[in-house]
C-alpha cells in the first residue's frame, strides 16, 4: 500500500468512516476562487472571545487513533488541545456538526494538526468554540455558507412482530464493546443506531421510541469488503435477535459548505 493510502487509511478511521458531502472543488489551496455573495468569514459573527495565544503545527497522521480534544493545565495557564485533529474536526467541533452535515474536499480530513491555545479561567465550552470560529477565520481563512439539503439515511425502528430486547440492570452503567465485526454492551437504542453507523457509514437515526438501556450482543462475520455498509448479516441479526429493522429514508438537513479555506494555516 502507497503512503498515500495509508495516510488515507489513517484519516478515514480517525473519521470513524464518516462519509463527507462533497463540493466541486477549484484547483489550488484555496476550494473555490469565487464565494457565493451569501458566504460568511467564520468570524464574521463573532465579537467578542479569542483566544489569548495559539498555535497551530501541522502532524503527520499517527499510526493509531490519537485524537483529543480536552483542556490541559499549565503552571499559570488552562490551555485547550486538540492533538491530530483536522480541519475538518475544528470545524464540526467548533460548529456542532454531525459529519454529515459537512460539505468540503477530501482535504479536510487529510492533514492533521496539533493546536493548542491558552484560554481564560472559567471559559465556558460555548466560548471556546466562539474563540476557535475567530481562529478558524484568522490562520485559515475559512468562509462558508449553510444550505438546506435533503440527505440519505437509515432509520432504526421496530420490526412487525415488536421489539425482542432485554433490558439492563438500571444499576449498571453503559457499556459498549465495538470490534470489527461486533457491537456488544449495554446500550441504548440511540448508541445502538450510533454504532451501526460507523460501520455502516452513512447516518443511522434511532425511531424506535425506545427508552431506556438494554443488553446487546451482535456479531457477525467479517466478510473483508471493499465497499462501505452494513453486511446483509447483520440486517438479519437485528430482525432475529432484536426485533429491529433498518429502513431507508429522507431527512433535511443544515449543511455547512466550505467556500474557501487555505490548506495550511498562516505561520504561528
Amino acid at each position: 500500500m502507497s503512503a498515500e493510502a495509508v495516510q488515507l487509511s489513517k484519516c478515514q478511521q480517525l473519521k470513524r468512516g464518516a462519509r463527507f458531502v462533497q463540493a466541486v472543488l477549484l484547483a489550488g489551496t484555496l476550494i473555490g476562487a469565487r464565494p457565493p455573495a451569501n458566504a460568511q468569514s467564520a468570524s464574521a459573527d463573532q465579537s467578542g472571545p479569542v483566544f489569548e495565544v495559539a498555535t497551530i503545527k501541522a502532524a503527520e497522521m499517527p499510526l493509531v487513533d490519537q485524537v483529543h480534544v480536552g483542556i490541559r493545565f499549565q503552571p499559570g495557564h488552562v490551555i485547550f488541545a486538540c492533538d491530530y485533529c483536522s480541519l475538518g474536526m475544528l470545524i464540526e467541533w467548533s460548529y456542532d456538526l454531525k459529519d454529515y452535515q459537512l460539505a468540503g474536499p477530501p482535504w479536510l480530513t487529510q492533514q492533521s494538526f496539533l493546536v493548542e491555545a491558552r484560554v481564560g479561567p472559567g471559559t465556558t465550552a460555548s466560548q471556546t468554540k466562539q474563540m476557535m470560529h475567530a481562529l478558524l477565520a484568522d490562520r485559515f481563512q475559512l468562509r462558508f455558507h449553510r444550505q438546506q439539503k435533503d440527505l440519505p439515511v437509515m432509520e432504526l425502528v421496530t420490526g412487525p412482530k415488536g421489539p425482542k430486547l432485554k433490558a439492563a440492570d438500571p444499576n449498571e452503567p453503559a457499556r459498549i464493546v465495538s470490534a470489527s465485526a461486533e457491537i456488544k454492551g449495554t446500550m441504548s437504542m440511540r448508541d445502538l443506531a450510533s454504532r451501526l453507523s460507523s460501520f455502516a457509514h452513512e447516518t443511522v437515526m434511532d425511531k424506535t421510541g425506545i427508552s431506556g438501556l438494554y443488553e446487546i450482543d451482535l456479531r457477525w462475520t467479517p466478510v473483508g469488503q471493499t465497499d462501505p455498509g452494513l453486511p446483509s448479516e447483520v440486517f438479519g441479526l437485528l430482525s432475529d435477535q432484536l426485533g429491529l429493522k433498518l429502513q431507508r429514508n429522507k431527512m433535511p438537513a443544515d449543511i455547512f459548505v466550505v467556500d474557501s479555506a487555505l490548506r495550511l494555516p498562516t505561520p504561528n
